[in-house]
């Protein structure tokens, strides 16, 4: 009986041993590819010569961003399992190997009929989902490949959340500056027009053609500002991004239906 205790035991642990390389060396291989300046497409390839299997990255919206897939599973359409994925309570849904993942990243499936399984992970920002990232997984594969899948899922997840972050801070900070560049503009807060132009340039716009400048202004912004100062200014560069980009959305919706007057 010890003799064989010792071998199972012995097996567990080497599947143990090996599963913990191949996390190892996969969150190396995602920080490698994000030190080298590697962006999303880098970073899900890594993910597809990993794995083998069909990786789907998708928006907020399940809508498609980046996809490499598998001959035998181009025919899948993800948009038929849109309402699944949005009802986070069916019962079609189940967390798995949550011990094996981080706290805020948890790995889900949903069954594709017999033989295929959705499995999938929500990237969050700030406490908002941003994307999806999924793979088609095989039903008949082993407990270990399945949860070595789960394991790279949850680091690749990470390692994009970590590049999304750097990006949105690069987005805030020439946001947060353009807003202070229109500010002084309006409110002749300059003592001179060089300089003015040189901030301009740094920012990618150009003075030398017209410019329509459109100001929306929210009503009592400043007090809700100082009421909710201790948020920090993210808080408030992420709201500004909300209200431009439902602008933008709005404006594009109605473009045919808009009339400017200039008094």
């Amino acid at each position: 009986y010890v003799r064989i205790f010792n071998k199972v035991y012995e097996a567990i642990l080497n599947k143990k041993e090996i599963l913990l390389k191949k996390s190892a060396e996969i969150t190396y291989m995602m920080t490698k590819t994000l030190i080298a300046g590697g962006n999303i497409h880098d970073i899900i390839l890594k993910l597809y010569k990993i794995l083998n299997k069909s990786v789907f990255f998708l928006n907020n919206k399940l809508e498609i961003v980046e996809k490499i897939e598998n001959s035998e599973e181009s025919n899948i359409n993800i948009s038929d399992y849109k309402n699944v994925i949005f009802e986070h309570d069916s019962k079609l849904i189940m967390k798995i190997n949550q011990n094996e993942c981080y706290d805020d990243i948890k790995v889900k499936e949903i069954n594709f009929g017999e033989d295929k399984v959705f499995k999938y992970v929500i990237i969050e920002l700030r406490k908002n989902i941003n994307n999806y990232l999924a793979i088609i997984e095989p039903n008949m594969i082993s407990e270990s490949e399945k949860l070595l899948d789960s394991t790279a899922l949850c680091n690749v997840a990470t390692a994009i959340k970590l590049q999304k972050l750097k990006e949105l801070a690069i987005i805030e900070t020439k946001e947060k500056l353009k807003y202070d560049f229109f500010d002084d503009l309006i409110n002749e807060a300059y003592t001179s027009l060089d300089i003015m132009e040189k901030r301009a340039a740094t920012l990618g716009l150009n003075f030398m053609f017209w410019n329509i400048i459109f100001i929306f202004d929210i009503d009592n912004f400043e007090q809700y500002y100082k009421e909710n100062f201790h948020k920090g200014e993210h808080y408030f560069q992420e709201i500004k991004m909300k209200i431009k980009d439902n602008i933008i959305e709005q404006l594009e919706r109605y473009r045919d239906n808009i009339g400017f007057f200039i008094p």
